[in-house]
């Protein structure tokens, strides 16, 4: 019974061998389970005979919840055996949907057929507490993820 609105712009502009993309998105919705979410992307392709190298830059916020602002007394729900827990559970649970983090790339693919494709990728990703949406938490303790992740990537990608 919640209403969504997703709004997106984007664009493309080439200039002979580099290529230019950005796009800027926003989810807007009533729900307190899914935050009105902010993101974006802007990447840059340099293309030299079959290959191509990039840069790019992500970033995606949402709105978090937060028990205090919602009339929540975290200190006199501390003095109760359990209770800061699980106001921390509580909070997390909530925000489990609100993203907060920045993405870094770098990386080079190589057309070597014209059906074929062979990527490789580098990123660098900066998770800000309570933003780790798109990754597992640690479920020895409540604490929030916020930490750099480095992922490599590879891919071979062909088309029938």
């Amino acid at each position: 019974g919640k209403n969504v609105r997703y709004l997106s712009a984007g664009g493309r502009r080439d200039f002979g061998s580099i290529s230019l993309f950005a796009e800027l998105s926003y989810i807007d919705t009533a729900s307190i389970i899914v935050s009105n979410v902010k993101s974006g992307y802007a990447s840059g392709i340099y293309h030299f005979g079959s290959h191509s190298a990039f840069l790019s830059y992500a970033s995606t916020t949402a709105d978090g919840v937060d028990l205090g602002d919602m009339g929540v007394n975290f200190e006199a729900l501390s003095l109760i055996p359990g209770g800061a827990e699980l106001y921390q559970g509580v909070q997390s649970l909530l925000n489990v949907y609100s993203s907060d983090q920045q993405t870094y790339s770098v990386g080079w693919r190589w057309d070597f057929h014209d059906k074929m494709a062979f990527k490789l990728q580098f990123d660098t990703t900066k998770i800000a507490e309570e933003g780790s949406t798109i990754w597992l938490r640690r479920l020895e303790d409540a604490t929030p993820m916020k930490e750099t992740i480095n992922t490599v990537f590879t891919s071979l990608s062909f088309a029938f």
